[in-house]
């Protein structure tokens, strides 16, 4: 929900506060506050900026964010694991990306680099294609299925999927990877335009954070607990002055 206003704010400070665009990429949400909660103080984060969930849910800890593309962050991510194994640490490389970046050169020599050296990175990768029915790649014990698909709206799937590959990546097993697909593909063309022209916003049905609400309210969390943490977040953002 910080994420969510903290993006908002932005667009109505620049002058798009009716831009479509925010809606349509809300699956972000989910996938870096689930990504970010499965790492520990120690462990790197290096994501694109639009990640806001992600970046924000380190707490101070260590996260690079850039403009840049994410396929120029994966050999960024390889660099930095190298480093990070030469130290001894112990911990381990995030880095979030979508499918795009799965295409280049860099992507392929990258993870032949990291497969080699064995190196302690996870990879989380956003996908646009619609999911098989009731797939979220957690089996019913609610072990995570390395390799499967989770579903991007879904963030503790993407919690348990994302901890089990940084614990396999932290004990020397090597670089792993989570795919977070999302229904995106189903409403309309990804918008990797500005602007609103040929955007779909995701249907208000599907916001994940309203998703989210609703089920821990059926899980038994008072609703009051819930609205007053929603509001909690908007508070914060409107009380920070530049």
């Amino acid at each position: 929900m910080l994420a969510r206003t903290t993006e908002q704010r932005a667009r109505t400070l620049v002058g798009r506060e009716h831009d479509a665009e925010p809606a349509a990429r809300w699956q972000r949400e989910p996938i870096g506050a689930g990504a970010a909660g499965a790492l520990r103080p120690s462990d790197r984060l290096i994501a694109p900026g639009r990640y806001v969930a992600a970046h924000l849910g380190r707490e101070g800890a260590a996260s690079v964010g850039t403009f840049s593309s994410a396929a120029d962050l994966v050999p960024v991510s390889v660099g930095v694991a190298f480093a990070v194994v030469a130290r001894g640490s112990g911990d381990v490389v995030l880095t979030l990306v979508d499918e795009g970046a799965m295409a280049c050169a860099r992507w392929s020599e990258s993870l032949t680099l990291a497969t080699a050296g064995r190196l302690p990175l996870v990879l989380v990768v956003e996908r646009d294609r619609a999911p098989s029915p009731g797939a979220t790649g957690v089996s019913s014990s609610g072990q995570a299925l390395l390799g499967e698909a989770v579903n991007a709206e879904d963030p503790e799937a993407v919690l348990i999927a994302v901890r089990a590959a940084v614990d396999r990546a932290r004990t020397g097993r090597g670089p792993a990877l989570v795919a977070c697909v999302t229904r995106r593909a189903a409403f309309g063309p990804p918008p990797w335009r500005r602007g609103t022209e040929g955007v779909e916003a995701t249907p208000p049905e599907r916001d994940p954070i309203e998703l989210y609400a609703r089920r821990l309210v059926r899980g038994g969390m008072p609703r009051a607990d819930v609205e007053s943490t929603l509001r909690a977040a908007e508070d914060e953002v409107v009380a920070w002055q530049p």
